[in-house]
């Protein structure tokens, strides 16, 4: 019988921290995009892995806004700098 896998992204937590230009905290992400301090913290902590559903919205403004990112330079990034993939039922 094979066992078919399931995928699942994960964000990627502080390591998204890294992508910012210059040092900065998750609460100062949340205060510079108005994004919900307890949502911020559950993107860029170690909570990110509990996460099960992202507002695009204000995942935008938090890399726009508070780490920030150009929207230019967010866009090229690759999805991979902000999730890794969890692969389920190998």
């Amino acid at each position: 019988m094979e066992i078919k896998r399931s995928y699942s992204l994960r964000l990627r937590g502080e390591d998204i921290l890294k992508l910012a230009p210059e040092e900065v905290t998750a609460y100062a992400v949340s205060k510079n995009s108005g994004v919900t301090h307890n949502t911020v913290y559950g993107y860029l902590t170690a909570r990110a892995d509990n996460v099960k559903r992202i507002e695009l919205s204000a995942f935008a403004d938090a890399m726009i806004k508070g780490l920030g990112l150009s929207p230019e330079e967010f866009l090229k990034l690759p999805l991979s700098e902000f999730f890794k993939l969890e692969v389920k039922g190998k």
